[in-house]
C-alpha cells in the first residue's frame, strides 16, 4: 500500500492521466473518451469536462513542460565543460564525452 503524501491531484490531471495511461493523446481524442458517462462514474469523476477545459489543460501543460525542459538543458550546459557534445531530442538529453572513458572492471 502506498504512503499517503497528503497531496491531492486535481480532477483535470486525473482525467488526463487516465487517458495518457491508455495511450490516448490529443485534445479531441481525450474529449471523446471523457464524454463517456460510464468512464466518468467508474473513476469517480463528477462530470465530463468541456472541450475548452481539456484544450486549456493541454496548452498549459505544454508551456510548463517546455519551460521545465529548457531549465533542464540549461542545468546540463552549466554543469558540464564545453568538451562534451550533447544530443538533445524532444524528451531526451545525452552527453557524449570527447575523451574515452576507462572500461568498467567488476571485482569478484
Amino acid at each position: 500500500m502506498g504512503a499517503n503524501t497528503g497531496i491531492r491531484c486535481p480532477r483535470t490531471v486525473q482525467r488526463n492521466l487516465y487517458c495518457f495511461s491508455r495511450d490516448i493523446y490529443g485534445v479531441k481524442a481525450v474529449a471523446r473518451v471523457l464524454q463517456d458517462v460510464l468512464i466518468c462514474r467508474q473513476y469517480g469523476f463528477e462530470s465530463s469536462p468541456s472541450y475548452q477545459s481539456i484544450h486549456r489543460f493541454f496548452t498549459d501543460f505544454a508551456l510548463v513542460a517546455e519551460d521545465a525542459f529548457g531549465k533542464l538543458v540549461e542545468q546540463v550546459a552549466d554543469r558540464n565543460p564545453l568538451d562534451n557534445t550533447f544530443r538533445i531530442d524532444t524528451d531526451y538529453c545525452q552527453s557524449f564525452s570527447v575523451q574515452p572513458r576507462p572500461a568498467l572492471r567488476l571485482h569478484r
